[in-house]
């Protein structure tokens, strides 16, 4: 620990609740630190910082009321050099995001649809997107039979919800999945119920699913439509996350089902755990694409783990995994840093992986453990263009760390 120094520990978004005793090591810690005129400042959720842990953080919490939303748009605004959009925002379609005052996350991604809107005739699609698409998914989960031979309500949704899981995937695909999320519910779907269902092309137009020669897409005007029906479907049946999980990720784990159509659900799936946060979605893609399939959920985690946007949320669920005991984490894991070529070309994430392919003495759990915990803190920094050096192995010149001091005091924290 340093004299006359501030530290900044971002705990906004927990995986697991702390110990119990947490809450009273961060106070002693930060006592500590005010004795050497140092401090550390915690940021955290109202959802997370929350039970018998935290309450020893009483006297040292200070809540912050979440800004107006739309003064936060304001400002996003102005400060990307789009202020002459500022008159879009007494529109009468924001009227009731601005009466809902959503939370500020949600703001900044508003604040980014209707920049990157083309017009202000862009700006109800724009308003439709941040909705999630609300209306339109309901509508197409809601339609009745509306002639003879035409599916079931049940058959209809589970059809508009295969399509969104394999949006641009084969017709066949679909209405395999479809079938696989029917009997996952318990209905039949031997030889006899299969052809007294409806047609596969009156499902699909049920489920208002176009087809496109052998692909099928939901409505490709709506963009952004069919992630938006798988995270509608987890918001709205938050009873069966197991079930649906169980179903999604054996869809992408199907042989039968074509490699590049399984990508589709494996890429479809991170964006939702991302999106929502949801670690068991993400367990799911490690534990159950296995095998040939276990290639998919590399490709996907490794291209997320250094994206700017969801990088820092997939690097934890990593180094979750590497600290585990369950087999298939630890090798999903080790898969995605062991696809790393030409570290002299990569970033510092490439380094991590390639460093710790050099380290074959120590248990893998342990070597991932310490290599990702450092991707964690710095990852998605440039590298240097200097040979990486891992923070364990001797160094004499501090010239060759792959970062300067300055950087890594502003980018890793030192609390400890």
């Amino acid at each position: 620990m340093r004299s006359a120094t501030g530290y900044l520990l971002d705990l906004s978004d927990l995986p697991d609740e702390p110990p119990a005793r947490f809450g009273q090591d961060l106070v002693r810690h930060g006592a500590t630190l005010r004795k050497r005129g140092s401090f550390l400042v915690v940021l955290a959720t109202p959802g997370d910082w929350q039970g018998a842990w935290a309450d020893a953080t009483g006297d040292v919490t200070v809540r912050l009321e979440s800004p107006s939303a739309r003064r936060l748009v304001e400002a996003e605004l102005e400060a990307h050099g789009q202020g002459d959009r500022l008159i879009w925002l007494t529109d009468e379609k924001l009227s009731p995001i601005w009466e809902a005052n959503p939370s500020a996350r949600e703001a900044c991604r508003l604040a980014g649809l209707i920049g990157s809107a083309k017009g202000r005739e862009q700006l109800k699609e724009a308003v439709d997107r941040f909705g999630d698409w609300h209306i339109t998914v309901e509508k197409l989960l809601n339609k009745r039979a509306a002639m003879d031979g035409s599916p079931s309500l049940l058959s209809t949704r589970v059809t508009v919800w295969a399509g969104a899981l394999l949006d641009g995937g084969r017709r066949g695909s679909i209405v395999r999945a479809s079938d696989d999320l029917l009997a996952s519910l318990g209905q039949t779907r031997g030889p006899a119920e299969v052809l007294t269902d409806a047609t596969s092309s009156r499902r699909l137009q049920a489920a208002e699913i176009e087809p496109v020669g052998d692909r099928a897409h939901h409505d490709r005007k709506c963009q952004g439509l069919p992630a938006a029906i798988l995270r509608h479907l987890w918001d709205e049946f938050p009873t069966q996350h197991d079930l649906l999980t169980r179903w999604a990720v054996g869809v992408a784990a199907n042989r039968s089902v074509p490699e590049d159509d399984a990508r589709l659900a494996s890429e479809a799936l991170l964006r939702l755990a991302v999106r929502r946060h949801d670690r068991h979605v993400l367990d799911g893609l490690a534990t159950g694409l296995i095998g040939p399939r276990r290639i998919l959920a590399v490709e996907a985690l490794t291209k997320a783990a250094t994206d700017a946007e969801l990088g820092r949320y997939v690097r934890d669920s990593l180094l979750n995994w590497a600290e585990s005991n369950n087999a298939e984490k630890v090798e999903s894991t080790a898969q995605i840093y062991s696809t790393v070529k030409a570290p002299e070309r990569c970033n510092a994430a490439a380094q991590v992986a390639f460093w710790s392919r050099r380290r074959r003495s120590a248990p893998r759990g342990r070597r991932l453990q310490e290599d990702l915990f450092v991707l964690r803190q710095g990852g998605d920094k440039p590298f240097s263009g200097r040979p990486w050096r891992h923070p364990r192995e001797p160094r004499p010149r501090t010239d060759l760390l792959p970062v300067g001091p300055r950087n890594v005091d502003q980018h890793r924290p030192k609390v400890k």
